[in-house]
């Protein structure tokens, strides 16, 4: 249901918040990237998520909706060695953007399909990374990117989804996302 970013930014809140008019559902929570929730949907193995990577859908299996915007920094020091996200990570195509448009042609890069470890070795030095400004304690340092490198959070539905129930979640996690993520 949840990327990376998303479910360090959204689960606690969502889940605290849940929609309680219809409470006879369980919840079943996949964390992964942006490709991986879309394939998951369109096999109907999850009914919806949230992913921050556009991706065209078959709009005859998936809905697609946009939440909110999340504006995209670049944390650490230049030691030479990037932390990327792994293949079909929303961040790994927009640090892939960033390498193309600044030039950059890292010495060395790490991948990793963690947040959470990626800021552990950026706060111990081992290098730098493109990152959601979202997921930084307020007083962290970071390098604004072009206003290009905003992406989008977009809701992610089966078409074959319960309305009453889709509408429920739906609601509650629009709202929350844009607390956490205000539209411009």
């Amino acid at each position: 249901m949840f990327t990376n970013t998303s479910s360090n930014d959204c689960s606690p809140p969502v889940f605290k918040k849940r929609p309680t008019k219809n409470p006879s559902y369980d919840w079943n929570i996949t964390v992964d990237n942006s490709e991986s929730i879309l394939g998951l949907i369109d096999n109907k193995r999850l009914d919806v998520g949230l992913i921050e990577k556009s991706m065209l859908t078959d709009t005859d299996l998936v809905v697609r909706r946009e939440l909110a915007t999340d504006q995209l920094v670049r944390i650490g020091e230049p030691t030479g060695t990037w932390l990327i996200r792994e293949p079909g990570s929303g961040i790994e195509h927009y640090t892939e953007l960033f390498f193309n448009e600044y030039d950059i042609k890292p010495e060395h890069t790490i991948m990793l399909n963690r947040n959470d470890l990626i800021m552990e070795l950026v706060a111990s030095g081992v290098g730098e990374t493109i990152i959601s400004k979202s997921v930084l304690p307020s007083d962290y340092p970071y390098t604004e990117l072009n206003p290009h490198f905003k992406r989008s959070l977009y809701f992610l539905n089966s078409k074959h989804m319960n309305r009453e129930i889709l509408e429920l979640v739906y609601d509650s996690v629009k709202q929350i996302a844009q607390e956490i993520y205000p539209m411009d």
